[in-house]
């Protein structure tokens, strides 16, 4: 338990190190290497942190959660319950920096992005998905008129 806190300390560190605040989650896929077992030694092998948070949160509301377990991960900020998606600016920016990245390679970009097209952040954002939805919620007149302009000017193809 407590090799998987302090990972957790350091993904807050991390994501708190531009002065930014830390939303008390970790992306259920999250994962990191760990190289060292409890007694030292070297194992090399890949762990869920965002799983292991999960796991903190059902014990908690389960009441199984030993109290300065709780106390700990309250301390460093984890929220108990959050269902935060990927905010709609932040999946938009990923489709700028696609349609920038397109341009630089073809001079030109044809307005789609692969249905199956996955961002290389950590953990990777499916941004062919999205796009998707976008188009959907437009055909359907569910897209504000912010967001319409906003894709317009990136240059995203409707259909």
């Amino acid at each position: 338990w407590r090799q998987m806190f302090r990972e957790l300390e350091m993904y807050v560190r991390e994501q708190t190190k531009d002065g930014r605040p830390w939303d008390g989650n970790v992306p259920t896929k999250y994962k990191i290497q760990v190289n060292t077992t409890a007694g030292g030694g070297k194992i090399g092998e890949e762990k869920s942190l965002g799983r292991w948070v999960n796991r903190q949160r059902t014990c908690f509301q389960e009441g199984k959660l030993k109290k300065d377990r709780q106390m700990d991960l309250e301390r460093i900020g984890l929220e108990w319950s959050v269902q935060i998606p990927t905010p709609w600016s932040t999946m938009y920016g990923s489709l700028c920096a696609y349609a920038e990245e397109k341009r630089k390679q073809n001079g030109v970009w044809d307005g789609n992005v692969p249905v199956n097209y996955k961002t290389q952040s950590n953990p990777p954002l499916n941004l062919g998905r999205w796009v998707n939805r976008q188009r959907s919620a437009h055909a359907e007149g569910r897209l504000t008129d912010e967001f319409v302009r906003k894709l317009k000017a990136v240059g995203l193809k409707w259909a």
